[in-house]
């Protein structure tokens, strides 16, 4: 397992995600170091130059109206082409809970389809593409509870990846804080 405590670094952004239904896949990825969001095989992101392009792509190949192209695009667009490395990632559960806070360490975006196991993917698509969770990004995970910790509730979480503002970031640590855990926020 690749954890290690957090230390002081220089943090740009920080985001949340969940892998998966209620984060099904947050055991394999903390295992293997790693993150995905299951948006792999829906588009060849290296062709697509811009959020636009991908949204007109997103209606014209099928996958939602411009509403949901709106809502969803921007979310593909960030995790391709937005994560860096040193960002750091926060796994979420629903609502209200952190079950990991790790960092990027590797540079790019990469497919792996071995990665996560076909038979993880199996159980939980039921029958859906094994490749649709093979985009990675590498991540060095922090020591954290097993079990995760609770916080107050997110009302904005319900997408798969987001961006967090300073003031969501501000609060959310120190909802961590408040239960005993010692982190910090690095900007």
């Amino acid at each position: 397992m690749n954890i290690k405590n957090i230390g002081a670094i220089i943090v740009k952004n920080y985001w949340t995600i969940s892998l998966g239904n209620n984060s099904f896949f947050w055991d394999e990825c903390r295992e293997k170091g790693c993150i995905s969001a299951g948006w792999s095989g829906l588009f060849d992101m290296d062709n697509i130059n811009t959020l636009e392009e991908l949204k007109y792509r997103y209606v014209k190949e099928g996958y939602g109206n411009k509403r949901e192209a709106g809502q969803k695009c921007y979310q593909i667009w960030n995790y391709y082409n937005e994560v860096d490395k040193g960002d750091r990632i926060l796994v979420r559960k629903g609502q209200k809970k952190i079950l990991g806070i790790g960092t990027i360490i590797g540079n790019n975006c990469y497919s792996d389809i071995n990665k996560i196991s076909f038979d993880s993917k199996d159980h939980f698509l039921s029958g859906m593409d094994e490749a649709r969770y093979s985009d990675i990004w590498d991540v060095e995970w922090f020591d954290f509870p097993e079990e995760g910790v609770e916080i107050s509730k997110q009302q904005s979480w319900l997408k798969t990846f987001i961006k967090l503002d300073n003031n969501k970031v501000t609060q959310i640590f120190d909802d961590l804080k408040n239960k005993g855990m010692d982190v910090k926020v690095y900007r």
